[in-house]
């Protein structure tokens, strides 16, 4: 989808909730300034939807901490990732 960003620091780590205080905010600091160039460079986008995880890849030998920002323009962008089912509106 169009203008979903993703944001990986730099130490491997598993899940966002392992980054330090530090890699939180410089984690937050980035999106902030992602989303902000995102809405200047698109007028249509309302607001953003941030969703953060963590994966295994069996091909590398560590865990990666990653956070999602997805643009949201006519509500549909999310469901496209995550899918849709209960609770999700």
């Amino acid at each position: 989808m169009a203008g979903h960003l993703l944001v990986v620091p730099f130490r491997h780590a598993p899940d966002f909730l392992a980054l330090t205080a530090d890699e939180r905010c410089d984690c937050e600091d980035l999106l902030r300034v992602l989303g902000n160039e995102s809405r200047t460079a698109d007028e249509d986008i309302r607001g953003f939807t941030v969703l953060a995880g963590g994966w295994e890849e069996p091909v590398l030998a560590a865990s990666h901490a990653h956070i999602h920002l997805i643009p949201d323009r006519d509500g549909g962008e999310l469901r496209a990732v995550v899918g849709e089912g209960p609770g999700l509106r």
